[in-house]
């Protein structure tokens, strides 16, 4: 027997039972495709980062403000999906309620009710300091917005270890529900050194909500948003948003092109948004953002208390020229020309009164007591001289005030731009008489006798200062006399008509109708000359299809990043 033979005698078996032998089938291994890679990880491509971060100071008013304090600051209540009211959220508190009173002497109070997880990504509990101190800032600092309604109150009182918040007003106030959204650390600001008005500019140093500000690099233009792990409540289906400065708009275009960036919002023309709306699986819409752009008039500022003086000033300004200036396009259907209400409003009216002429502007100077000579406004010898203000954070209202510094020498004004941060602008500066025309911007989408009464109240009269607020002072009437008190919160232009001030005072407590007193008072508004509204800022959006969540903005104060807690990626 061979070799061969032998061995194979060796492996063969005894004669006990086997298992039967294993099968390898010789057909093609059928390789199951590979699962669609899910990144959590949104880009967002921007122009700019803004200002600062501070949602409830002018000065910070920008896109991405707008989307960053509502992703990372606690609000007891948010916009509901129709965008025609306000719903309690909530993971911050249990419930809202205003006190039923039979009394007709009785304080309008509310009493809110936080929930006890509430906290800050520092551990710190979300509680009534909180409040307290948002409402303390609000009536004491110059240059916030949306002021009226906190300037109502009397009392922020705490009870329950602090997650129990009895808030007292001097008069109803329909609107309270707006109150206390994006608020602030107390225990972190209260004593820092300008912590309301500058300790924001860089970021946000703690999160309560679902988000949290991992870094601002103002250099490369990013803004890194990451999940907050400490969020009590549902937390984000996305690990992190990034905000990303992405250049020209060929760059942002080629941005989304190869997926680079799966969103962008930014101030772009009707050419950019063409331009985005043609590349594949992108959809895009213009969203009207809370913010216009302004000038305010200083009625203090000298020479200036003149109405006279005023009308001549901004009849001399091509409002047209100025808003394609500083919105970097036609603006369209988002020239502003009411005083109160936005373009995009419910409701909204345009009232700017017809024949607005250089003509009438000359005239209006002359009967202020100046003349054209040698090419300048001079009276007595002496020329009219107005400083422009705009901070310089903003380079829009840079753009625009150095405009209409621009424009108002080349009709015969002395006049200047002066660019200065925002902090000085709002700061020292607002009310010193030093700068007499103010080219910045004013919320929108909110309370209209909240904005009407924030804009041309004699604030400082309705709600209680706390201790350590600011003495008030006297607020100008139409032609600038000094007859009311004031602390210049948002009513950078200072001006009170003691005439007015019933009507609007109405309206903030609910007594009239809104829209009716509106409709009888922006005739006599504009009368005051003393604000000119130019448009309302809009930004494109653009989204790929690899997002999905993102819909229609929720009204203006909620915005295209209001349901960003839903968003996920699939990059199928």
């Amino acid at each position: 027997m061979g070799a061969a033979a032998l061995a194979l005698v060796a492996l063969t078996p005894a004669c006990t039972a086997q298992p039967a032998p294993v099968v390898v089938s010789t057909a093609t291994t059928v390789t199951p495709p590979p699962k669609a890679t899910v990144t959590n990880s949104v880009v967002v491509a921007i122009d700019e980062v803004g200002p600062g971060f501070n949602p409830h100071q002018l000065a910070d008013l920008s896109p991405v403000n707008n989307a960053v304090s509502g992703l990372v600051l606690p609000s007891v209540f948010l916009p509901e999906a129709t965008g025609s009211g306000w719903t309690l959220d909530p993971s911050i508190a249990v419930s809202a309620t205003p006190a039923a009173t039979t009394k007709p002497t009785a304080p309008f109070q509310v009493t809110y009710v936080l929930r006890n997880e509430a906290q800050w990504s520092d551990g710190a509990p979300i509680a009534a300091e909180d409040f307290r101190y948002l409402w303390q800032q609000m009536i004491s600092q110059p240059g916030v917005a949306d002021a009226a309604g906190y300037d109502l109150i009397t009392d922020v009182a705490s009870s329950g270890g602090g997650k129990t918040v009895t808030v007292s007003f001097a008069a109803d106030y329909p609107a309270w529900q707006q109150l206390f959204r994006s608020l602030l650390p107390a225990h972190l600001l209260k004593d820092l050194p300008g912590g309301f008005t500058a300790a924001l500019d860089d970021g946000l140093p703690v999160s309560g909500s679902r988000f949290k500000v991992k870094s601002v690099d103002r250099d490369r233009g990013e803004v890194l948003l990451e999940r907050n792990d400490r969020f009590w409540d549902t937390p984000t289906a996305l690990d992190s948003i990034l905000l990303r400065r992405d250049g020209t708009p060929n760059q942002l275009a080629e941005s989304l092109r190869s997926k680079d960036a799966q969103m962008a919002q930014l101030h772009g023309s009707d050419a950019t948004r063409t331009q985005l709306a043609a590349i594949p699986d992108v959809r895009t819409l213009t969203v009207a953002q809370p913010s216009t752009m302004r000038v305010a008039v200083d009625v203090g500022a000298s020479g200036l208390s003149d109405v006279n003086v005023r009308e001549g000033l901004l009849g001399l300004l091509d409002v047209d020229a100025l808003s394609m200036i500083g919105a970097g396009r036609a603006v369209g259907q988002f020239r502003a020309d009411a005083q109160v209400l936005a373009p995009s409003e419910p409701g909204y009216i345009a009232t700017r009164p017809a024949g607005g002429t250089v003509t009438a502007a000359v005239e209006a100077l002359g009967r202020a007591g100046y003349s054209l000579q040698a090419g300048r406004y001079l009276k007595n010898g002496t020329p009219l001289t107005v400083m422009v203000g705009a901070a310089k954070e903003d380079s829009a209202a840079t753009s625009v005030a150095q405009a209409v510094a621009d424009q108002l020498t080349s009709a015969g004004i002395n006049a200047k731009a002066s660019i200065v941060t925002s902090s000085e602008l709002y700061g020292d500066r607002l009310g010193s008489g030093e700068i007499g025309m103010l080219v910045g911007r004013a919320p929108a989408g909110g309370d209209p006798a909240t904005t009407l009464a924030s804009t041309f109240g004699c604030t400082g009269s309705a709600g209680v200062a706390p201790a350590g607020a600011p003495t008030p002072t006297a607020a100008a009437g139409p032609t600038g006399t000094r007859s009311a008190p004031t602390t210049r919160l948002g009513n950078v232009s200072g001006v009170c008509d003691p005439s007015l001030q019933p009507q609007i005072d109405a309206a903030l407590s609910g007594a009239v109708d809104v829209a009716a007193t509106l409709a009888e008072l922006e005739p006599r508004l504009w009368a005051l000359h003393a604000v000119l509204p130019l448009y309302q800022d809009s930004t494109v959006l653009a989204v790929r299809k690899q997002v999905t969540g993102v819909d229609e903005p929720i009204g203006l104060r909620g915005g295209p990043f209001a349901d960003a807690a839903t968003w996920s990626r699939n990059d199928r």
